[in-house]
């Protein structure tokens, strides 16, 4: 009896998770944060045991690394509304950066390392793009008043993004008013363009260099990876997916991370190789309990 139970203790002990729909994935070399169970995890890319950061009540999404990697922005519930806040990478107390009533969503951050968020503040029915410093202070608008997911090119001055977040409604081949657009706004200019398009859904534009990677359902099958090259303005298809949809990409400039199928791939930019990300995550599971 008292072997049988050693066993089973060891057993229980042992059991992980078999993570599925870890979402608003990101990385920033070999480290990568996600959103579990409505918390933040990070793990190395190889895999291993996955590390919580966040363990507030409410959800914590959209993490994104700053550019030297050394602290990540996100969307959290912490105080009651959706805020921006700050946190180190290896983990530490939240910062609360913006106190706004309306959902303040993390986009990513700006060559020189001011955070990008999108916020209905100021506007009625739209959101807009908001610059704030993760030291804290008063929030800078732009000029970009409609927007959801988008990137900010590597010289600070152009954002690529969707005006809509309709990947989360429309089917496949529409082509209305909500339709799945990657648009370009010059912030010193003002100049407004969109990325040509048919009766497809485009959506979450990166910029990489002198590329911005999307995705898109232009096969009018699953939505794949897209490169659109800004300079000779041509655009490629990259994955060829038939059986699920990538969701939530993001990059670092040198991989893509994003989830499908449940599961975390990352596509290498320079060798176009594909892999899967697999954590070990060992929680309570406080959420599944009878």
């Amino acid at each position: 009896m008292l072997t049988a139970a050693l066993l089973a203790s060891a057993t229980l002990g042992a059991q992980t998770l078999d993570a599925r729909i870890m979402r608003w994935p990101t990385v920033h070399g070999d480290t990568v944060v996600f959103t579990y169970a409505g918390d933040l995890w990070t793990c190395d890319l190889e895999g291993g045991i996955a590390r919580r950061l966040t363990s507030f009540p409410g959800e914590e999404t959209r993490a994104r690394f700053s550019p030297d990697g050394k602290t990540i922005a996100f969307t959290g519930q912490i105080d009651g509304g959706s805020d921006v806040f700050v946190i180190p990478a290896e983990g530490g107390e939240p910062t609360r950066l913006t106190y706004d009533l309306p959902s303040d969503n993390v986009m990513g951050w700006t060559p020189d390392g001011r955070i990008a968020y999108t916020s209905a503040t100021q506007n009625t029915f739209t959101q807009r793009l908001w610059f704030v410093s993760p030291r804290g202070g008063q929030p800078q608008p732009t000029n970009v008043g409609e927007i959801t997911d988008g990137s900010i090119s590597p010289d600070g001055s152009t954002v690529a993004f969707n005006r809509v977040n309709s990947h989360n409604y429309n089917w496949r081949r529409y082509r209305g008013g909500t339709q799945g657009r990657i648009s370009f706004f010059n912030l010193r200019t003002g100049e407004y363009s969109e990325l040509p398009s048919g009766r497809e859904q485009s959506y979450f534009p990166m910029y990489a260099g002198e590329s911005v990677f999307f995705i898109s359902d232009k096969n009018n099958n699953a939505q794949n990876l897209y490169r659109f090259d800004t300079k000779s303005r041509r655009t490629e298809q990259l994955t060829r997916f038939s059986d699920g949809d990538i969701k939530f990409p993001s990059t670092d400039g040198k991989s893509i991370i994003w989830q499908r199928l449940g599961k975390v791939e990352k596509w290498d930019i320079g060798s176009k190789e594909l892999s899967t990300f697999t954590p070990r995550i060992l929680a309570d599971g406080l959420s599944t309990r009878p």
